[in-house]
């Protein structure tokens, strides 16, 4: 299993952050990103445990073979804006005739994912307000 860690800064209090985490939207993107032949049909999401504004667990397993273990973690910084840290563990599955992307790939792909969420989440968050 491979394991990847990833943070980023919110402007946005743990509540409001956890609320849109429910999401399990949120999550396809993420684990597509560690297979990029997936399709989003090929993803079962399920949240496995929760610990309200503090940490969402959940699981995904494809059924073209790919197991990942995910938890999101909410730090409040102030009342305001909320750390997350993303950590996922995965077991990479290769498929024959398709490019398996190094973990540089993956982790720049994860990083830009997270910032999408980012806006996602603030945006959400602002048109809420």
């Amino acid at each position: 299993m491979t394991t990847i860690r990833k943070s980023i800064e919110l402007d946005v209090p743990a509540q409001v952050a956890y609320e849109q985490l429910q999401d399990l939207g949120s999550y396809r993107r993420l684990v597509a990103d560690l297979r990029p032949q997936a399709e989003d049909s090929d993803l079962d999401i399920e949240i496995t445990e929760t610990r309200k504004n503090e940490r969402i667990n959940w699981h995904s397993n494809g059924r073209k073979g790919a197991e990942v273990d995910g938890q999101v973690r909410l730090e409040p910084m102030d009342g305001t804006h909320t750390r997350i840290e993303l950590t996922m563990e995965y077991k990479q599955v290769f498929v024959p005739g398709a490019p398996e992307p190094s973990q540089r790939e993956i982790d720049k792909r994860l990083q830009k994912d997270l910032e999408l969420l980012k806006k996602r989440l603030e945006r959400s968050a602002t048109a809420n307000s």
